[in-house]
């Protein structure tokens, strides 16, 4: 088998597995976030090979025996990782505080030993696929998003974004929600450079899921909790970053997603660009003008690219997005010419609970056809354009590209019919995003 259908085979098995483990862990009754730092605790100390290879003679052992052994790894691990010592603390107190009152005692039929034991088959050496699984449980055992407020950057769109910034070893990359950590982890995993990426939380719960995260996949970004508008951090961030990405929250009480951007392109040095996916309301609707053109005072818009309808859909979210790249503290000027593209097809389809799965393989190829558009500024009739915008034009892709077919009056209900669920979604519906 080649490595695309190696891949392809693992994320379909890994969504099996997860709705095994998720099956599991309703036994005991867990909150929807008790049962992800659950999880994200075991990830942690499954990590080191040390712990793999001592939790298997824990198997015929108690419950506490096995809570002890995973506390004392979490112990070892604060040691290496002083910088979240704090963090891992936490977990130790969380965890034990968890295991306590659920199963030690309890006459419950699960076992933790069971648990660990299935997590493990993704963090094995050969396998090495910890970031992807506890992204797809985190997905999965979100349920309600108005609950837990957990929705994540789909991994191959957070790698795209990355790769659409060309992100090299001298860049320092910036998200300031960085929420779990997803697109400054697809950063990294573009260049390993040390200490060069950067990320704040607000929300301590999914700050705590960052940090581990970042300890399952060896990561260097450093992450911090601390409100990105605050007085605070402007003297943290006080050195300019040469890239950013965001996928800020889209129904936050007081800024909206264009007010995150703006405050993002502060600390990208001049001629920096930064890419953020945001829902296509940014890019046309007559709310966000204030907000478009203080961006176009100050940066310059280089692409919008539209993306695949459901790819924020299912589990209480839906919402249409677009990437955009923009260019900070350079004033847009009348006369740039905009990148335009239709991204609508990633070859990923929803299947049932499984959710959306690249099944033929598609997504590489696409990907680079994606890019190589981008990079060469091609136009294609239906697909891409080049156009000048200003603040008060809608900036979405569909707006300035030339369909290479007539369309007939079926199509034209369709689109009607789209753009009225899309209204109604986008506009009755509270959405969080992190």
């Amino acid at each position: 088998m080649n490595g695309i259908y190696n891949r392809r085979v693992t994320i379909s098995f890994m969504r099996q597995n997860i709705i095994c483990i998720d099956k599991m862990l309703s036994k005991i009754s867990l909150p929807n976030r008790d049962k992800i730092f659950f999880v994200g605790t075991i990830l942690v100390a499954l990590s080191e090979k040390s712990y793999r290879d001592l939790y298997k003679s824990f198997e015929l052992k108690s419950q506490r025996s096995l809570l002890e052994a995973t506390i004392e790894t979490l112990k070892s691990i604060a040691q290496v990782r002083c910088e979240y010592k704090k963090e891992l603390y936490e977990m130790q107190i969380r965890l034990e505080s968890i295991v306590r009152k659920n199963l030690i005692g309890k006459k419950k039929e699960f076992s933790l030993y069971q648990l660990i034991d299935t997590i493990a088959l993704y963090t094995s050496e050969g396998i090495e696929h910890i970031d992807e699984f506890y992204s797809e449980f985190i997905t999965s055992s979100s349920g309600n998003r108005t609950v837990t407020g957990i929705v994540l950057t789909p991994n191959h769109i957070a790698e795209f974004m990355a790769q659409l910034l060309e992100i090299k070893e001298d860049d320092t990359v910036l998200d300031i929600c960085c929420g779990c950590g997803t697109l400054l982890l697809a950063a990294d995993h573009q260049v390993n450079s040390y200490n060069n990426y950067f990320g704040c939380e607000v929300d301590h719960e999914i700050y705590l899921l960052g940090v581990m995260n970042a300890i399952c996949q060896k990561s260097n970004i450093t992450m911090m909790q601390e409100d990105c508008f605050s007085e605070r951090i402007e003297g943290i961030l006080h050195t300019s970053f040469s890239k950013g990405m965001l996928n800020p929250p889209y129904s936050h009480m007081k800024y909206s997603a264009l007010d995150f951007l703006l405050r993002e392109l502060e600390f990208i040095q001049s001629g920096g660009e930064v890419a953020i996916i945001c829902p296509t309301s940014c890019a046309m609707s007559a709310k966000y003008h204030k907000e478009r053109r203080m961006l176009m005072q100050k940066h310059t818009l280089q692409a919008v690219l539209s993306m695949p309808e459901d790819l924020f859909c299912g589990n209480g979210a839906f919402t249409y997005t677009c990437i955009m790249i923009w260019k900070a503290n350079v004033p847009h000027n009348r006369d740039h010419k905009v990148y335009f593209a239709r991204c609508n097809y990633d070859g990923f389809r929803r299947y049932g609970r499984l959710g959306r799965i690249d099944k033929t393989g598609a997504w590489p190829n696409i990907k680079k056809e994606w890019l190589e558009r981008y990079r060469n500024r091609q136009v294609i009739q239906g697909l891409t354009a080049l156009h000048t915008v200003t603040a008060e034009c809608e900036w979405l892709p569909e707006a300035y590209i030339i369909s290479d077919s007539i369309p007939e009056k079926a199509d034209f209900e369709k689109t009607l019919i789209d753009y009225l669920v899309y209204c109604a979604r986008t506009y009755g519906i509270s959405q969080e995003k992190s």
